[in-house]
């Protein structure tokens, strides 16, 4: 439990430094979980990351937003606890509004098919220039 407690500590120094500008000043764009987990992954595990976020929210340095979207049941934001006044909510909700748009429209079941189709002509391919025979797909 100690040594996970260390690498939250390092998460949460990892994460910090993407609320605030070069001025100490709060950035005004909201992070969800699997972006900031995306953009620390070769830093810390996800779950770390997470509880980290979750962390800095309990120690008011951070807040968090959660809202349902048309293909998640939860997307979890976070933002600088500076930014949560009545002034700046309406531009924090746009914000918000806009990434699940985003989200969603790479969420759809005919996206994830359409990589998948592509993915899977890119192996068959590769497989193919290693001089593999492909004896069949999509079998049990």
């Amino acid at each position: 439990m100690q040594n996970s407690d260390a690498e939250i500590q390092k998460a949460k120094h990892s994460i910090s430094p993407l609320f605030v500008d070069k001025y100490n000043r709060p950035k005004r764009s909201p992070f969800y979980v699997t972006q900031l987990q995306t953009l620390l992954e070769t830093e810390h595990f996800p779950w770390i990351v997470y509880q980290a976020a979750s962390q800095l929210v309990e120690e008011d340095v951070l807040d968090k937003y959660e809202t349902p979207t048309r293909y998640h049941r939860r997307v979890v934001f976070f933002f600088n606890k500076k930014l949560a006044t009545p002034e700046y909510k309406p531009i924090l909700g746009t914000h918000i509004k806009s990434i699940c748009g985003l989200i969603d429209k790479y969420s759809k079941p005919s996206i994830g098919k359409a990589l998948g189709d592509h993915l899977e002509g890119l192996v068959k391919a590769e497989l193919r220039a290693q001089v593999f025979n492909i004896v069949g797909t999509h079998t049990p």
